[in-house]
């Protein structure tokens, strides 16, 4: 059975095959709503710009961190991303040139992937690459953490009873602040508060974030800053 672009398979929800409609649903102003599943995404108590449900606010958020995403911003970045890629090569060359004929070229990308971020958002990789593998789980735990969200989006009521629940708070293995990528913004974020931009070389996106906070702190607050580095991730 050959079904049409729009489809709709909840009382209240439409899927669509069409990529061109992502910008007539997405756009702001459109009348299309953000519903409650992106409310489970972490940081729930302050949203990033991907969940971010309110339309005015996710204008603000934009608007005060666009000029970190810029084509000027990232290509001032280059250098740092060029050394980045020499280093995965030199990897792989080593893997090919000793006996250990096994190498999963899609954890090698990955963790590539995941050390550029770390250089464009916080000015340090997170040594996925340098070590040849996921440390600490941590790209495993954001796979499950995207899985979840996927799962209890659907029904984001439920996220009260798993993740929200207040006895989660006792439970070590529940706490994001501890996991690896989420301890290093939390570090880099109270490094640069003490010592401000000297600590760093460059303007990476962790930086011009503080920097609008500066220019609209009651606008663009502390929150949003570390949830929209954090985010990039």
């Amino acid at each position: 059975m050959t079904l049409g672009p729009i489809v709709r398979i909840a009382p209240n929800e439409l899927s669509f095959s069409s990529p061109y409609a992502a910008r007539e649903v997405l756009a702001a102003g459109k009348g299309f709503h953000k519903t409650d599943f992106y409310s489970v995404f972490p940081p729930a108590e302050n949203p990033d710009i991907f969940t971010e449900t309110n339309e005015h606010a996710h204008g603000l958020k934009k608007r005060y961190s666009s000029n970190a995403y810029s084509m000027a911003s990232m290509q001032s970045l280059s250098g740092y991303i060029e050394d980045t890629q020499r280093l995965l090569m030199s990897k792989l060359d080593l893997k090919c040139q000793s006996r250990e004929h096994i190498c999963d070229l899609g954890d090698f990308l990955h963790f590539f992937a995941f050390d550029v971020l770390g250089e464009i958002a916080f000015s340090r990789k997170f040594g996925f690459l340098e070590s040849g593998y996921d440390i600490e789980n941590a790209i495993k735990t954001i796979d499950d953490v995207q899985w979840y969200d996927g799962i209890i989006g659907q029904i984001p009521e439920w996220d009260f009873v798993f993740r929200r629940n207040p006895l989660a708070k006792f439970m070590p293995s529940m706490d994001p602040s501890k996991t690896l990528i989420t301890r290093m913004a939390l570090e880099e974020l109270d490094k640069r508060k003490k010592f401000g931009e000297k600590v760093i070389d460059r303007k990476d996106l962790l930086s011009q974030l503080m920097a609008a906070n500066e220019k609209a702190p009651e606008t663009f607050k502390e929150g949003d800053v570390f949830a929209i580095a954090h985010g990039a991730m």
